[in-house]
């Protein structure tokens, strides 16, 4: 005579996953997602052109606002040394992508710089929801008549 009672274990099949189980999973892929790598973009004031297929160290894009507009998320856009002014170059906006725009040399070399020109103008406005994985880094930003912005480390 047994004195230990066994109950049968409850299993779930596979086609009814429990719920926690689903929410657990679907918060990892939100969190997975946004670190996928994607490619990297150049971009180059001087020696650049704004057409489909450019984009490439050897062809890099003449505005940063023509290389967003090309990019996806998890894209890395390179500012190459520069001053970036005029439209394409200002007002920019990640629309709503988890992309990087980085500027190239040592922190405090200052060798990619966005010029803002006047007052009605910004550098970058985040507007459309875009997360904490979208970013700017290395960058000089100068607008006339105030002091300039460095920004050394990512940030948005």
């Amino acid at each position: 005579m047994s004195y230990f009672h066994s109950s049968p274990k409850k299993r779930h099949s596979l086609g009814t996953a429990h719920p926690t189980f689903l929410a657990t999973c679907v918060a990892l892929l939100i969190l997975i997602v946004p670190l996928a790598k994607g490619v990297t973009i150049y971009v180059n004031p001087v020696t650049g052109g704004d057409a489909p297929g450019w984009g490439t160290s050897d062809h890099p894009y003449r505005t940063i606002g023509y290389a967003i507009a090309a990019s996806t998320d998890g894209d890395l856009i390179i500012a190459q040394a520069g001053t970036y002014t005029g439209s394409g170059n200002t007002n920019l906006s990640f629309q709503g992508k988890n992309i990087e725009v980085r500027g190239v040399g040592a922190p405090g070399t200052w060798l990619t710089v966005i010029d803002c020109g006047g007052a009605d103008n910004r550098a970058f406005k985040f507007v459309n929801n875009e997360s904490r994985w979208a970013r700017v880094a290395n960058l000089r930003i100068h607008m006339e008549g105030s002091q300039a912005t460095s920004i050394h480390q990512p940030c948005i």
